[in-house]
C-alpha cells in the first residue's frame, strides 16, 4: 500500500464526558461526517461523536476500492481528524469508520478547485518616438467589453466595444495628443470591471 495521503499533525482531539451511566452497545450511538475544510481544497475533516470512549478504525479507499490508508484511534469520545489529499488524484473516495456500533461510510468527492472567473486587464506605455499605448485583456467568457480612454483633463479620447473570449490586444497611437496621463475604463453589461491609469514617460 502506497501512503500518498497524509494525516495533518495538528489534529484536534477532545475528550467529552457523557453523564447518565453506561449504555450497552445496542443502546449506544455514534455519528460521523466528513467536510472539506473551508479555504483548503485538499483538506477533509472527519468529525466523530460517540457515546463513550472506544476503538475507532478508519479506512480510506479509492474508486477501485483499493485501500489508501487506515488507522486506529482509541480512548476518545469525540475527535476531529483532518486528512490531506494533495498527493492523491482527483476522484471519488470512500471513508469507512468502524466502532462498537458497526460500520459507517462517507463519500469524499475530491475535485480540482474552481478557477477564479475574473477578467484581467493591463495597459503599458511604449516610450520613445512610438508614443503608443498597449492594452491587453483576458476574459474568461465571451461577452461584449467596452473600452473608454480619457486624457489628463478627463476628456474622452476614444471608445469602442468588442465581443470576445480569451485574449484581446490592441495598440493605440497617442502621438497627436498632449496628455501625459491616460485613463482606461473597461466595462461590460454589468458595469465597470476595472479602471487603469497609464502615464506617458
Amino acid at each position: 500500500m502506497v501512503m500518498l495521503l497524509t494525516v495533518v499533525s495538528s489534529a484536534t482531539f477532545a475528550n467529552t464526558t457523557i453523564k447518565g451511566g453506561n449504555k450497552s452497545n445496542a443502546e449506544g450511538t455514534s455519528t460521523m461526517e466528513v467536510n472539506a475544510m473551508k479555504g483548503q481544497s485538499n483538506l477533509y475533516v472527519l468529525s466523530y461523536v460517540g457515546d463513550r470512549s472506544s476503538k475507532v478504525t478508519i479506512a480510506i479507499y479509492n474508486e477501485e476500492d483499493n485501500l489508501i490508508m487506515n488507522e486506529v484511534i482509541r480512548d476518545h469520545t469525540t475527535f476531529h481528524r483532518p486528512y490531506n489529499f494533495s498527493a492523491l488524484p482527483y476522484g471519488t473516495y470512500k471513508l469507512e469508520v468502524k466502532d462498537d456500533h458497526g460500520k459507517k461510510v462517507n463519500t469524499i468527492h475530491h475535485k480540482a478547485p474552481i478557477a477564479l472567473k475574473k477578467t484581467f486587464v493591463d495597459v503599458d506605455y511604449m516610450g520613445g518616438r512610438d508614443r503608443k499605448l498597449v492594452m491587453k485583456i483576458v476574459n474568461w467568457k465571451k461577452e461584449v467589453i467596452n473600452i473608454r480612454i480619457f486624457d489628463q483633463n478627463n476628456r474622452l479620447l476614444h471608445e469602442e466595444s468588442n465581443s470576445f473570449k480569451g485574449a484581446f490586444c490592441k495598440v493605440y497611437d497617442v502621438k497627436q495628443t498632449f496628455s501625459n496621463k491616460f485613463t482606461f475604463e473597461i466595462s461590460n453589461e454589468d458595469g465597470l470591471i476595472q479602471e487603469l491609469v497609464c502615464y506617458r514617460k
